[in-house]
């Protein structure tokens, strides 16, 4: 793969038909991983059954990190094989704490508010609720490594109106242990 074209999967990660892993250890798993030690971290995880998404029976496990946070973090796993299937993360925020930005457009066209004209936008706002979902799918052997060959996030706002944006990615290849250029992570 060349130089450019690594940089261009890296960034896209959309038009690659090919993917070469840089030789690590294959029993080393991220850190970044939470389930890797949840104890450790202080997360406290919840099991709440079997859950039907897109149109898959997966079990489904709260997450919570240790840190407080306003994110619902839910994980979902293949009820045969345990492989990691989803994540779906949300938040709903009250209009105050988004400012206005995203719900206040006929407020912000006025020319000159009158008194009480910005209580009255703001009574009329939504909660904004942004989600994100990640799924992944069509689980291969690579050099006795299973991982998904297709990836899908879907970005949704949803508020007093809605924007939905997918990204898809698909592997037709991957290796591992390959030699890479230590050119193709320098940045200019």
């Amino acid at each position: 793969m060349s130089s450019t074209r690594a940089k261009t999967c890296l960034a896209t990660a959309t038009k690659c038909r090919s993917w070469a892993l840089p030789t690590v250890p294959l029993l080393a798993p991220s850190s970044a991983w939470p389930l890797l030690d949840p104890n450790f971290r202080g997360a406290k995880l919840t099991y709440n059954g079997l859950k039907t998404i897109d149109g898959r029976d997966l079990h489904e496990v709260k997450y919570v990190p240790k840190k407080s946070t306003d994110l619902d973090i839910r994980l979902y796993f293949d009820p045969e094989t345990f492989r990691h299937a989803a994540t779906v993360t949300s938040i709903t925020l009250d209009p105050r704490l988004v400012g206005g930005v995203l719900n206040t457009t006929d407020f912000m066209e006025r020319s000159s508010p009158g008194p009480g004209d910005a209580l009255t936008a703001q009574a009329r706002q939504q909660p904004t609720r942004f989600k994100i979902e990640q799924t992944f799918s069509d689980f291969r052997q690579f050099d006795s490594v299973t991982l998904p060959t297709q990836s899908m996030m879907r970005f949704t706002i949803e508020g007093q109106t809605s924007t939905v944006r997918t990204y898809t990615s698909k592997f037709d290849q991957i290796m591992n242990n390959v030699p890479l250029d230590a050119k193709n992570f320098q940045f200019k």
